[in-house]
C-alpha cells in the first residue's frame, strides 16, 4: 500500500514463532547502576540538516555515534524530576532514520494487522478513534552501563545516561486487536515491524531489530502510542508512532 511515493506500513505481525534481536528493554531486576558525574562533553558538530537534532540541544548530550546517531544524555542535565523531558531523552537508532516527510505527512501513516480475524488497516485519525490511555514507562536502552563491563563490549560505550521516564499517550493494543474480531486460533505470539524503506547496502535480515512477546502480555498493557509527554512523537524517538511494551 503506498501513500504518495514512499509507504509508510507498520505490520503487527501475530504468529506462531519468535523473533531474535532487541533493541532496547528494561530489566526492572537488575541493579542499579552507581551515579557517576559525567563532565560536560563539547556540542558535536553536526549536519544542521539532520532531522534527528530538531529541537534537541546537543549540550545535554554526548555523542557516541552521528549515523545512525545515538545520543546519551548528560545525567546531571536531566534534572531531579520523576519525568525525563522530551529534548533531554537519549537517542538510540540503529539505523538511518527515516525521512523526515514521515513526520510532516504523518496522516498518511498506517498499520496494518494480521494473524486476526478480521485484518484491517489504520490511520492515526483511526487509532485516536479508541479510548485514549496514559501510560508512565521507563525506556532503557539494554546497553545502558555498557561502559563500565571490563571486559569491554562492543557497541555504543553508554554509562548511565541511556535511560530515562516518560508518559506515552495513544490506544491499547487490545482495542485494536477487539475491533478486528480478536486474534486467530493458534496464534502465540505478537511484534512490531516497521515498513520503511532499508538503504540498498543494509540486508533485511541483519538489520532486524525485533521482539516477540506473548499474546497475552500485548493484550494486557501494550500501547500504541502517537504521543510522548503530551506532545506528538518526534522523528529522533521514534515518531510518528512506537509500539510500547512496559
Amino acid at each position: 500500500m503506498k501513500f504518495g511515493r514512499r509507504e509508510f506500513i507498520e505490520k503487527m505481525l501475530l504468529f506462531t514463532g519468535s523473533a531474535s534481536l532487541v533493541g532496547c528493554e528494561t530489566d526492572p531486576t537488575a541493579p542499579k547502576a552507581t551515579q557517576v558525574n559525567i563532565p560536560k562533553q563539547p556540542t558535536p558538530q553536526e549536519e544542521p540538516s539532520n532531522p534527528l537534532l530538531n529541537n534537541l540541544n546537543l549540550e545535554h548530550f554526548i555523542l557516541h555515534n552521528p549515523k545512525p546517531l545515538a545520543l546519551e544524555s548528560i545525567r546531571a542535565g536531566i534534572g531531579m524530576g520523576a519525568l525525563t523531558s522530551t529534548n533531554r531523552l537519549f537517542v538510540r537508532n540503529n539505523l538511518p532514520s527515516p525521512d523526515q516527510s514521515i513526520i510532516d505527512n504523518a496522516s498518511e501513516w498506517r498499520i496494518q494487522t494480521q494473524g486476526v480475524k478480521e485484518p484491517k488497516v489504520f490511520s492515526i485519525q483511526d487509532l485516536k478513534q479508541f479510548p485514549y490511555e496514559n501510560l508512565c514507562a521507563v525506556l532503557q536502552c539494554s546497553g545502558n552501563g555498557r561502559k563500565f563491563f571490563e571486559h569491554g563490549p562492543s557497541g555504543s560505550q553508554w554509562a548511565t545516561g541511556a535511560a530515562g521516564c516518560v508518559i506515552w499517550g495513544g490506544t491499547k493494543l487490545s482495542d485494536v486487536i477487539e475491533s478486528c474480531g480478536g486474534v486467530l486460533e493458534g496464534m502465540k505470539y505478537i511484534t512490531a515491524t516497521g515498513g520503511e524503506e532499508l538503504p540498498e547496502d543494509v540486508p533485511r535480515d541483519k538489520a532486524l531489530v525485533e521482539r516477540s512477546i506473548p499474546i497475552e502480555k500485548g493484550l494486557k498493557d501494550c500501547l500504541i502510542a502517537w504521543e510522548m509527554n503530551g506532545e506528538p512523537i518526534p522523528l529522533s524517538h521514534g515518531g510518528p508512532v512506537r509500539f510500547v511494551v512496559p
